[in-house]
């Protein structure tokens, strides 16, 4: 269970994105660095390495889940329970096969475009999605078998300029909705939203069903009301239509001559005044995103009986002795990426600091946010980890246990 939004990108401002990273247990999240040299992935010759780029990584593995490049391109991964993705046996000869759990690392090393993007995934492109799970590592093995033997995703990509372009898997096929000219009329178009289940064009059949909400009052009605009836649980088909209606919501600030209009900025200057602006979209980004959370508790499920007693997971409200229920999905750490400044902001669940890590190195002063800390357990940055020793430098056919 997660969420993601691209904001609408103002003229005169960056594109922003958020996202929420849930799950039932502890990611131990930590940022990989990549450098612009070329790697040699699973399962193929070469890589066009290009682009530096900042990621999220499961512990020290090769599986990069989300990231955001020095063009201020971001691709993020969101499960997908109905995911299937081509078979080996079916893509045709002379395509390009990216190995699901490369996919990111490729896309962030290779990509600055999302029409560029769209063009080599279509169908008269020469790249194409696969998971042959023979070829993923020990550490991606174990995760696989605690996330119930499979691994289900599907992506969301985002550039500076505001374009996304949503990646399904449906019965074998790719399937790519994009949200740029042109547009077919009876193509289903991307509005910069992805949750989970069900699969994209069901979620925007199901969003049209509320097309007369916004965010304008009712006439005569209360304040709030012309949201009145927007679902409010934490389902994938819910959170895709708050995601979908709190995108109405982002009054940013467009520039610094706005800013001066109002008594408590008139007197700053120019440098003072960007940072105004940055606080405040960030802000607000992070309070649209926070629409979505799931908190701990709000999901939970049955537990099986071979489950073990001493998951920390569970637990046992009737005092019986064994164990009946778990927690579920939930909200480990969400975060906004500035697609032009290329900084990336974080909240953790138990944290309310605000982190921020910045792939060009940019120190912030600003007194709302800190360096983050990397992961909040351990507190270590894995320097260079993308160096890529471990996460893309990997041979052919071959697999690496890190």
């Amino acid at each position: 269970m997660c969420t993601s939004i691209a904001f609408e990108k103002e003229e005169n401002g960056p594109q922003l994105t958020a996202r929420t990273l849930d799950f039932f247990f502890p990611l131990e999240t930590k940022i990989a660095e990549g450098n612009s040299e070329k790697y040699s992935f699973v399962g193929m010759d070469e890589c066009p390495g290009k682009y530096k780029f900042a990621a999220l990584t499961y512990k020290d593995t090769q599986f990069l889940f989300d990231g955001m490049n020095e063009k201020g391109l971001s691709i993020s991964s969101l499960w997908s329970p109905t995911a299937k993705y081509p078979n080996d046996d079916d893509i045709k000869s002379g395509k390009k096969v990216v190995q699901l759990t490369n996919v990111v690392a490729y896309i962030l090393n290779a990509y600055d475009s999302v029409e560029t993007l769209f063009k080599d995934l279509g169908p008269n492109g020469y790249l194409v999605i696969s998971f042959n799970q023979d070829l993923a590592s020990k550490k991606i093995h174990e995760f696989i078998d605690k996330s119930g033997g499979t691994l289900p995703l599907h992506f969301i990509v985002t550039d500076s300029e505001g374009k996304s372009l949503v990646i399904e898997f449906i019965n074998g096929e790719t399937k790519l909705y994009k949200s740029f000219s042109p547009i077919d009329t009876d193509e289903v178009s991307c509005n910069g939203v992805l949750t989970n289940y069900p699969p994209y064009n069901i979620h925007k059949d199901n969003l049209s069903l509320y097309g007369t909400l916004s965010c304008t009052n009712q006439e005569d009605g209360i304040n709030g009301s012309g949201l009145y009836g927007m679902p409010g649980d934490v389902t994938p088909q819910s959170r895709f239509i708050r995601a979908s209606k709190m995108k109405e919501a982002t009054m940013f600030p467009q520039s610094a001559d706005d800013l001066k209009e109002y008594t408590d900025y008139k007197n700053l200057n120019d440098e003072d005044l960007k940072k105004v602006i940055r606080k405040n979209s960030i802000m607000q980004c992070l309070r649209l995103i926070q629409d979505c959370l799931v908190p701990t508790g709000a999901v939970i499920e049955r537990a099986k009986e071979d489950r073990a007693k001493d998951d920390p997971t569970i637990f046992n409200p009737t005092k019986k002795e064994k164990p009946c229920w778990f927690v579920g999905n939930y909200t480990q750490l969400f975060f906004v990426r500035n697609h032009q400044d290329k900084i990336m902001y974080f909240q953790y669940y138990n944290d309310p600091t605000l982190y921020y890590y910045s792939l060009n190195g940019e120190e912030l002063e600003d007194s709302w946010n800190k360096k983050v800390p990397h992961y909040m357990d351990d507190k270590k940055l894995i320097e260079n980890y993308a160096n890529l020793d471990i996460v893309i430098q990997i041979k052919l056919q071959e697999t690496v246990e890190v």
